[in-house]
């Protein structure tokens, strides 16, 4: 949070504009397997964060290709410009319960497996990125699917205990 001062002079500032704290990763491939520097961006290149179409932030990426953005409250068009390429930030305001198919979904695309809309549905892009998070991983690629509760799309123990621990939580 930052401090927002007032016009007006002996007036005590007790409001706040609240931030979220993104962190962005450039990588060669996905996941957090492997040697940070193999993962990174072979060089530190320069960054440039827009937001509402004025840049609001710039520098050099890290050595393992991270840039850390602050991003205002409430704020929507926010796009990052680095390598040659602006990508558009997506601000989201929480995941969907790691239980859920949709939440692995969700899972999955921060950590770079699955591209596209995240519709929930068990689909062909849905396999092909279980299977390569669990080729990543050491896991039997075998789409994850607990045969049991198949109709529900759940991921057995051991692929939905491995996401959860590579995600972090």
């Amino acid at each position: 949070m930052a401090d927002v001062s007032r016009a007006g002079d002996g007036q005590q500032n007790r409001n706040r504009l609240r931030f979220r704290r993104i962190k962005v990763y450039f990588q060669r491939f996905a996941g957090k397997i492997g040697d940070p520097d193999q993962r990174g961006v072979s060089e530190t290149p320069q960054y440039r964060v827009r937001i509402d179409g004025r840049i609001t932030q710039f520098g050099k990426l890290a050595t393992d290709g991270s840039a850390e953005v602050l991003v205002p409250g409430g704020r929507v068009a926010v796009a990052i410009e680095t390598l040659g390429t602006t990508y558009a930030l997506e601000v989201l305001d929480g995941l969907a319960p790691e239980t859920d198919l949709a939440g692995q979904l969700q899972r999955l695309t921060l950590l770079g497996y699955y591209a596209g809309d995240l519709t929930g549905a068990f689909d062909a892009r849905t396999d092909a990125a279980l299977l390569d998070f669990q080729a990543d991983h050491g896991l039997d690629p075998d789409g994850g699917l607990d045969r049991t509760r198949f109709p529900d799309a759940k991921l057995d123990a051991t692929t939905y205990h491995k996401l959860k621990s590579v995600f972090g939580e």
